[in-house]
């Protein structure tokens, strides 16, 4: 996230996530069912797919994850800093809106490729979770971009948004995914 934003182009950012998410997903699917989003967690929590003890685990990595991911950025990257907020021409709310929108998409897309017995039973050999979930990346990445910088997950939020400017936006964005 932060290696495109310093590209001051946004034309492919969100190709660019998208893409490294699907490969990411894939490769740690056999590890963590590719559990890198919070909110992900907290859907399969809901949904009884996930154990609440696995689910505060996985928060508790993916937290730590992003906190050291945002500590290697500022170190790497000063002294330019980044901060995830609202386009300037948008409210506040209407970030928090498509968030959400888009958080509950991602969920829905999930919980319906991944944790559906229906549409996803035990042993199939359905490979097209990670591509799905992409898509909607891509999907949200466009429409959402120039409103709230398409986030999407929790963690990418506090790891962006380490520094004390950016704390009041980061529980605001990370109360509205969750």
């Amino acid at each position: 996230v932060r290696c495109c934003e310093l590209t001051g182009s946004s034309t492919w950012n969100a190709i660019a996530i998208a893409s490294m998410f699907v490969a990411l997903t894939y490769a740690m699917w056999p590890v963590s069912e590719g559990s890198m989003n919070p909110a992900l967690s907290f859907s399969l929590g809901l949904s009884g797919d996930l154990r609440w003890g696995t689910v505060v685990r996985n928060w508790g990595a993916q937290i730590t994850g992003a906190l050291a991911a945002g500590v290697a950025c500022i170190v790497f990257f000063l002294p330019k800093s980044m901060q995830l907020k609202p386009a300037e021409s948008f409210a506040p709310w209407y970030a928090t809106i498509i968030e959400m929108v888009y958080t509950a998409m991602l969920s829905f897309v999930v919980l319906n490729c991944t944790a559906s017995k229906a549409r996803d039973p035990p042993h199939s050999c359905n490979q097209c979770f990670g591509l799905a979930i992409g898509f909607v990346l891509v999907a949200g990445g466009y429409a959402a971009s120039n409103i709230s910088n398409a986030c999407f997950n929790p963690a990418v939020v506090l790891g962006v948004n380490i520094n004390p400017k950016g704390l009041s936006r980061m529980i605001l964005s990370t109360c509205a995914q969750l």
